[in-house]
């Protein structure tokens, strides 16, 4: 997606199309912003200072949380339905955008896709349908957040033992986070908690 935002500043039209093309073909996307929240967390851990866990926990969450992904701001470029778009390049971006939006490994990339999926979507049934998936997508991340900003309160118990288990479980989200992406991990939590 990034090398169509690139041909696309270069006025390339046909190598921004065969970019898209490809992109559509990918089984999975991932701007690798699960695997920042390891980072950040590992680093946080590892601080050689004797304070309570769950203060590191709630250092290393914050700061996993504050990620700027300024690269995925060019990902629209390509698809911005400027006067004149080419047909062949519109139907790159509907797919392309499609791909992302169903195989984005985290939020915001899902997002974006499902924006230009929707934006340059062939009819008004297939926008209706992409839609639908972002709004089912942003109830799941709500309840998520839900989730993240109730641990964040048990981080702050009187109680060492909830601060202890809640940092265990914030270990668990962010090494499954890492694994397999902001979205299953978001779905498998709340699967389990059923």
């Amino acid at each position: 997606m990034l090398l169509s935002a690139r041909a696309s500043k270069r006025g390339d039209n046909d190598a921004t199309i065969a970019y898209l093309e490809l992109a559509a073909t990918k089984p999975r996307f991932d701007e690798y912003s699960s695997h920042g929240w390891l980072e950040y967390w590992q680093y946080v851990m590892a601080f050689p200072v004797d304070i309570d866990r769950a203060a590191k926990t709630e250092l290393a969450a914050g700061y996993g949380a504050a990620q700027a992904l300024p690269a995925l701001a060019l990902v629209p470029g390509p698809c911005q339905a400027p006067p004149g778009i080419a047909e062949t390049r519109r139907a790159a971006c509907a797919k392309a955008g499609g791909a992302m939006a169903e195989r984005s490994l985290a939020a915001v990339p899902r997002a974006i896709g499902a924006g230009i999926a929707e934006r340059n979507a062939a009819d008004e049934r297939t926008a209706q349908r992409v839609r639908a998936n972002r709004v089912a997508l942003q109830a799941l991340l709500a309840r998520c957040g839900d989730d993240d900003r109730a641990m964040i309160t048990r981080l702050e118990s009187p109680d060492a033992a909830i601060r202890a288990r809640t940092a265990d479980a914030w270990d668990r989200i962010v090494r499954e986070k890492a694994r397999t992406g902001e979205i299953a991990e978001c779905e498998r939590r709340l699967s389990a908690s059923r």
